[in-house]
């Protein structure tokens, strides 16, 4: 995970599986960003996350819920379609602003 802030803009760059594993590390390190500050604008880079199953989901339920009460808002981009599908069945993107990647 990278993570890069400009005033209340941050990007965070995933890669790889996000699976139970790597939520948990995720989650963890997330916690750790949000006590400097809350973010108005979180932009999730995914370009390189190749696999994402139910606990990335939770993952990024839980950063989407942090960010709602104080009027933040979430947005997913690069996000390859073999992911996207699993977000699409789960519902995800009816919540948060999913940007696609061709392919």
């Amino acid at each position: 995970m990278q993570m890069q802030q400009e005033g209340e803009r941050m990007v965070i760059t995933l890669t790889g599986e996000i699976d139970h594993h790597a939520a948990a590390y995720l989650r963890g390190r997330y916690q750790l960003l949000m006590h400097c500050q809350t973010p108005r604008q979180l932009i999730i880079d995914m370009q390189g996350v190749t696999l994402m199953d139910s606990s990335g989901i939770g993952l990024l339920i839980g950063w989407y819920r942090k960010l709602e009460p104080v009027g933040g808002k979430m947005m997913l981009q690069g996000v390859r379609p073999q992911v996207a599908r699993v977000m699409h069945i789960s519902g995800l993107d009816q919540i948060l602003d999913i940007q696609e990647v061709a392919g």
